[in-house]
């Protein structure tokens, strides 16, 4: 009984930090970054959602709408950035680095339509390249729509089918000052 509560209440958690864009009759998985930022998957964008300073609507688990703009597309780490026009975003995870047997829970969409799925496993491998991917022991964990990772705790890990890590993504923010980017 108390693990189900407790898995409900990490759930509810989670579904705090998870967004999504609607296009197309499907949604795409996006996730809160900091109070400012929201990424998604550079791979589940279609190429109209690309460019930078386009206003884009998310939406959350509750039903309200976050007017966002295009902030940084980084087609080589497989991600993009939204930043808020106005405001911050109220519920924000912890971040933290990917480790090696991190067990991990994934939350997006099944095939990219509106069909929530959620699955867990553990980080099996690790690059040790500059775009800094880590692997779960699902492999590519078909059905998440390039969903988002979080440490079974509830703090965010990354995103994606090849799993960025969110600390990565936001150091690339820091890196560039803050401002707009298209890599």
């Amino acid at each position: 009984m108390f693990e189900q509560s407790a898995n409900q209440q990490l759930m509810q958690k989670l579904t705090l930090y998870c967004m999504y864009i609607e296009h197309n009759d499907r949604w795409i998985p996006a996730v809160v970054l900091t109070e400012e930022y929201a990424v998604t998957a550079f791979h589940n964008i279609p190429d109209r959602f690309r460019e930078l300073g386009l206003s884009v609507t998310l939406c959350d688990a509750i039903g309200q709408h976050h007017e966002v703009h295009i902030h940084g597309v980084h087609s080589i780490s497989n991600y993009v950035v939204f930043k808020r026009n106005t405001g911050n975003f109220v519920n924000v995870p912890d971040i933290v680095y990917p480790m090696l047997l991190d067990q991990y829970i994934v939350m997006g969409f099944s095939f990219v339509d509106k069909t929530p799925s959620v699955k867990t496993g553990h980080i099996s491998s690790m690059s040790t390249g500059r775009q800094q991917f880590f692997y779960g022991d699902a492999g590519r964990l078909s059905g998440s729509g390039g969903g988002v990772f979080y440490r079974r705790n509830g703090a965010l890990i990354g995103i994606a089918k090849e799993m960025i890590s969110a600390q990565v993504i936001y150091g690339h923010i820091e890196v560039r000052d803050y401002k707009p980017f298209s890599v």
